[in-house]
């Protein structure tokens, strides 16, 4: 099978309607409905692409570094998507066959992974796709929260009419998707769109540290788009957030933007329930965060302590 015709088949899978009368589906990612390679849960939909991608060209070192880095960028967006669901068991040879390279770039793949908390090595008993763990999605939330509300105060106060163009651009790609119910489209335009909010404050070094953060929470994302309502309620969000910077209202982009990341929240409960295999065995008490003064505290001078004050006043 040729790379375009993986990709079409890749696309398929994403696209498929609901099929059931609840406005339900399956995970769109589901190694059980029917795979070119089974046995790795999905990720055999995109060998063509990875193997067009790492043979030939340049070689050594250099070589060796794209192919971990091409490795790692394929595995990663597979099991954050679900492609490869939660707790899947991976192996080094399977996954080198599958992708055309040597067990190198998977075995140093893995391990960038299992940093991220994606993936989880045990001696004697192998590698696999790490469960979900509520807990850390709200962290991730929190930190994810943290940044963006940060950022986008910012990013009000600096945006010209010239920098929101890209931003209408991508809401308008994710209109489509939403039409056609491409849920891989809409997810990569997600990520697009945040990024261009964060990009927008002059803090570029925020970004990767906001995409790590991100991890996380994109499976549990992954696992509600297919929800009927979910991708229109997104993009209704994202166009809110956009037409308040527009206007630097920080106070209303802020709120818009406080409701939008705090709905995952609300949908973890949820798939926990619906898929409780993909899920860590773990009290989930349900934690909220409030950072309502977040903008407020972040600009403020800090609180000096009684002791500090009487010294600066004798300076």
């Amino acid at each position: 099978m040729t790379a375009r015709e993986d990709a079409a088949a890749l696309r398929r899978g994403l696209d498929a309607p609901p099929a059931r009368p609840d406005d339900r589906i399956d995970p769109p990612y589901d190694d059980s409905v029917g795979r070119l390679d089974p046995s790795l849960g999905g990720l055999g939909r995109q060998v063509g692409g990875m193997r067009s991608d790492t043979t030939g060209g340049a070689s050594g070192p250099a070589r060796a570094g794209s192919a971990r880095a091409r490795v790692y960028a394929w595995l990663r967006r597979a099991i954050v998507l679900c492609e490869i669901t939660p707790g899947r068991a991976l192996s080094e040879n399977e996954l080198a066959a599958a992708l055309g390279v040597s067990r190198t770039p998977v075995r140093e793949a893995l391990q960038q992974l299992a940093d991220d908390g994606l993936v989880v090595v045990r001696p004697q008993q192998g590698t696999a796709t790490s469960l979900i763990s509520s807990r850390q999605v709200r962290e991730a939330q929190f930190v994810r929260e943290l940044l963006e509300r940060s950022a986008l105060q910012l990013a009000c106060q600096r945006a010209r009419p010239m920098d929101l163009e890209p931003l209408d651009d991508l809401l308008v790609v994710q209109r489509r998707a939403a039409e056609r119910r491409d849920f891989a489209e809409f997810f990569d335009s997600d990520h697009r769109l945040h990024r261009a909010l964060i990009m927008l404050s002059g803090f570029e070094g925020l970004v990767p540290i906001a995409e790590t953060a991100r991890a996380h929470l994109d499976r549990i994302r992954a696992l509600t788009l297919p929800e009927s309502t979910t991708m229109q309620r997104l993009l209704t969000e994202h166009s809110e957030v956009v037409e308040h910077v527009r206007s630097g209202d920080a106070g209303r982009a802020d709120g818009a933007l406080r409701a939008h990341l705090r709905a995952v929240l609300s949908d973890l409960p949820v798939m926990r329930a619906r898929y409780p295999a993909y899920f860590e065995s773990e009290p989930d008490d349900g934690a909220g965060i409030e950072l309502s003064g977040l903008a407020v505290a972040l600009q403020a001078p800090p609180t000096l302590h009684p002791t500090q004050r009487a010294r600066r006043s004798r300076s």
